[in-house]
């Protein structure tokens, strides 16, 4: 990594990172996507590691990652072809392409623990920005200044109106900025245990993150609130507070099940339907996210194989909000469900051999077997609260910071071991 162009590409990709939740603020506006300023650099950095690799300065690096995502790739076309809607499906099947070069990219270029140090570092950056806006917009709100925050909040959805914010932040969506910060929290930790980020910044950022997402209040906060019980559990056990970990990991285990209960099933009185509970005087009927994981099941029933089509849409939910209006929703709010309706079985399975592919080897989850082990084990609690939980009720197998987070893994797994064997993990 010593030549210019190589260097280049470096700058370049931390400046991607760096800009990775920066959605909202698309600089092209198209039918069927946004362009955003992390794409751009995306375009400019791998640009730049082709032509490196070109002149044979850069390698390839070996690695059975490449057979997980040929097959994911592989998958996403025969859909994108057979589609009930080529055109749309064409245009997504660009966005896959794209992730999918995001992981093998990140892949070969963070190859040592003193570039990793780099990435965590502009990714720090990134979610201070982040977390500066969403406590910016909240303290608007409550100031009596609530109209001007419009393009940084959200509207109330499924949940009942009320005198709070719903911050999204510059990421376009809640759950996307909920999710972005599932792995941000991890990130920050991981930094902390390396000895890379003083007490006091770290807790003004876990603080910024937390009240962040809270206010997001998208069911991925339980994602949030697990990945942090994981941590504060490992962290226990290897000071030998075994009660005291045991207690934690079951608070935020129960914590992440309540919530995830809340977005399957909805309180609502302004209709009569649903099943009364005196208890919550109040209705209990499916949220839209439970009929849309029916509607997008039926689709794959419909389409087992290949699916519907990368891009379409795999549901058709017509739903009235609490606060009155009718809202009608397509997307099936569930990465696998998503998924499979989109590229069935064969995309699936797929997408499932990548995950595998990225968690193999990963155990035992340790805070305590060096600074190796300890980067590794934050990396897959993230993958365990974005992916694994959020996914639930979210579809977040296209989200960029999800793909970077892929490659991370890989990464970490295969070249960091030798870099940083006599590291230690601050006390």
């Amino acid at each position: 990594m010593a030549t210019s162009n190589l260097r280049t590409t470096e700058w370049l990709y931390l400046a991607l990172i760096t800009t990775l939740p920066i959605l909202s603020l698309s600089v092209v506006a198209q039918r069927a996507t946004n362009v955003a300023l992390s794409d751009l650099f995306f375009v400019a950095a791998f640009g730049c590691w082709m032509l490196d690799f070109l002149k044979g300065h850069a390698k390839l690096r070996r690695s059975w990652f490449y057979l997980p995502l040929a097959l994911y790739l592989v998958a996403v076309i025969c859909s994108a072809l057979l589609s009930i809607n080529p055109l749309q499906s064409a245009v997504k099947l660009l966005g896959k392409i794209y992730l999918i070069a995001l992981a093998v990219m990140t892949f070969n270029l963070v190859t040592t623990l003193a570039f990793f140090r780099r990435v965590a570092e502009a990714w720090l950056i990134g979610t201070t920005v982040t977390v500066i806006v969403c406590l910016l917009a909240i303290a608007m709100f409550y100031a009596g200044f609530g109209e001007s925050t419009k393009y940084l909040s959200y509207d109330y959805a499924s949940l009942p109106v009320g005198n709070y914010p719903r911050v999204r932040g510059l990421s376009g969506f809640p759950a996307l900025l909920c999710n972005y910060l599932n792995i941000s929290l991890m990130i920050v930790i991981a930094m902390r245990l390396a000895g890379w980020l003083s007490a006091r910044w770290f807790w003004l950022l876990i603080t910024g993150i937390c009240i962040s997402a809270l206010f997001s209040f998208s069911p991925g906060l339980g994602g949030v609130y697990l990945s942090a019980g994981l941590s504060v559990w490992l962290w226990l056990r290897s000071r030998k507070y075994e009660r005291g970990a045991r207690l934690v990991l079951a608070g935020s285990i129960a914590l992440a099940i309540a919530i995830f209960l809340s977005a399957a099933v909805l309180l609502f009185d302004r209709v009569p339907q649903g099943i009364y509970s005196p208890l919550l005087q109040g209705q209990l009927r499916p949220s839209a996210r439970a009929l849309l994981w029916h509607g997008a099941f039926q689709t794959f029933t419909q389409h087992p194989i290949f699916g519907n089509g990368v891009g379409t849409k795999v549901a058709n939910v017509r739903f009235i909000v609490p606060s009155g209006k009718e809202h009608v929703l397509s997307d099936a709010h569930n990465t696998l469900l998503s998924i499979a309706a989109e590229t069935g079985l064969f995309g699936l399975l797929s997408f499932a051999a990548v995950i595998v592919f990225l968690l193999r080897k990963q155990l035992p989850l340790s805070f305590s077997n060096g600074l190796d082990q300890t980067i590794r084990t934050c990396f897959v609690i993230a993958l365990i609260g974005a992916l694994f939980y959020q996914s639930l009720t979210g579809s977040f197998e296209d989200s960029r910071h999800l793909w970077i987070l892929f490659g991370l893994i890989v990464s970490a797994s295969q070249a960091w071991a030798d870099d940083v064997s006599r590291e230690k993990v601050i006390e």
